[in-house]
């Protein structure tokens, strides 16, 4: 029985070690980052270290639900007026970029006389940064007096009125008519995310096939193997061949190819790599389209709820944290914590914590989302649209990058040229962000 315990001791003991050991990890990785290809690596950018200041620079007047007491009306006036500025910026190029399309369209004609206009496979489920998406998408299009139907692959749903997209251009029968699909925005091109990509390639020769002038809304693109991104670009290129009805792709073709295939990209990176890889199909940049939604007034959760930082973290595949402190995420935190000397009190959390937290049966629900961000006097998150809700509703967060740095790429993207816009704080890896959260509860007690 002795030896048992004494076995049990040396279990916990080695657990506890390599929660120490992940947290030693990421203090002494504070400056690395990983190298996916396409990815921003953590060198001496002189983009990211103007960023970086700007980002300094910007704590002094943040909006935040739970920090307004030792700020100024004439402060969060200035920091408010300077966001609604930098979001309607981002709206105006959605507008040029995207907004193009549709007015080539002519829109009186497009539900009486067989022309149709398609958005395909918006997303409705639990994770609401996909559902912001959709919510963005609907209001850019009513923007845009846009009228269009929606469709999904697997099954209609008569209840929102969307189709079956089959029904569409399943077989070949709109050849004489004018068709415009946007396909659903995302972080999904590529082979981390595998049935939502296959769905649009598979999409691609139909589409060309049925008339439609297909574009695809702003996207990120990361693949773990070059070789099956190599294959996903040549059989992409044989959709189009096959679409338009061209047993090869000359020059003389490109230019009418390109008014029909649009692909556009939320990352500058990305766009880079897909210019190489798909030369068939017109690339643009074009900033997240969840900037279309807001700007929101936080809406404050129960007193009882409230802590000092909250960590909005994945669970899954994109998550960039180590796995010995993933597996042990609570303890690891509150040693990062101690080990800054503070006593906070902090809550983890993912969109799936609305229901325990709230009861919120909706998952639709977007106020129940920015009620989960404001739970935190400060807030941590490693998922993009935590992070542009945050934005959009006025709250301080603090973000850490999934694996392939999507977040940095985005929000830089987004925002390129206007560094006043970068209202948050970028960390290198969790034990960073706690420290920097640490720091920002310090200056507004």
């Amino acid at each position: 029985m002795s030896g048992f315990v004494g076995f049990r001791r040396v279990q916990v003991l080695f657990r506890v070690v390599s929660i120490a050991f992940a947290v030693v990890l990421s203090f002494f990785l504070h400056t690395s980052r990983l190298d996916f290809p396409g990815t921003i690596t953590q060198t001496a950018s002189s983009s990211l270290h103007r960023e970086a200041a700007t980002q300094r620079q910007s704590q002094i007047q943040l909006n935040h639900a739970h920090a307004t007491s030792g700020q100024t009306r004439e402060q969060l006036s200035t920091a408010s007026n300077l966001r609604t500025k930098c979001i309607n910026g981002v709206r105006q190029i959605h507008n040029e970029k995207l907004g193009s399309f549709i007015k080539k369209i002519n829109l009186h004609r497009t539900l009486h006389d067989g022309h149709l206009n398609v958005l395909i496979q918006p997303a409705f489920h639990e994770n609401l940064g996909d559902t912001l998406l959709t919510n963005a998408e609907q209001l850019f299009f009513k923007r845009q007096n846009f009228s269009y139907q929606m469709c999904l692959h697997r099954a209609s749903w008569p209840e929102r009125n969307i189709s079956h997209c089959h029904t569409h251009f399943g077989q070949p029968k709109n050849r004489e008519a004018r068709n415009l699909a946007f396909w659903h925005a995302g972080g999904n091109w590529g082979d981390l995310w595998t049935y939502p990509h296959g769905l649009r390639m598979s999409d691609i020769e139909p589409l060309l096939k049925n008339n439609f002038t297909l574009v695809t809304m702003p996207q990120s693109l990361f693949y773990r193997s070059n070789a099956t991104r190599d294959r996903h670009a040549r059989e992409m290129r044989q959709s189009v061949m096959k679409g338009l009805g061209l047993s090869e792709l000359k020059p003389e073709h490109m230019r009418n190819i390109h008014d029909r295939l649009t692909f556009t990209w939320r990352e500058r990176a990305s766009y880079d790599i897909a210019k190489e890889l798909y030369p068939f199909a017109r690339n643009m940049i074009v900033p997240d389209i969840a900037f279309q939604l807001g700007e929101f007034q936080p809406k404050r959760p129960r007193k009882d709820l409230l802590v000092d930082i909250l960590l909005f973290l994945r669970r899954d595949m994109e998550s960039n944290l180590e796995e010995p402190l993933r597996q042990n995420l609570q303890m690891g935190i509150t040693m990062m914590i101690k080990d800054g000397g503070e006593n906070k009190t902090f809550q983890i959390v993912d969109w799936d914590s609305r229901k325990s937290l709230f009861g919120e049966k909706d998952h639709f629900d977007v106020p129940s989302g920015i009620e989960l961000l404001a739970l935190g006097k400060v807030a941590i998150v490693d998922r993009l649209h935590a992070g542009i809700l945050s934005y959009l509703s006025g709250l301080h967060f603090i973000y850490i990058d999934n694996v392939y740095g999507k977040l940095t790429k985005t929000l830089t993207t987004a925002f390129e040229g206007r560094e006043e816009c970068a209202l948050w704080e970028r960390a290198d890896n969790l034990f960073d962000a706690v420290q920097k959260a640490l720091v920002y509860l310090e200056k507004i007690s």
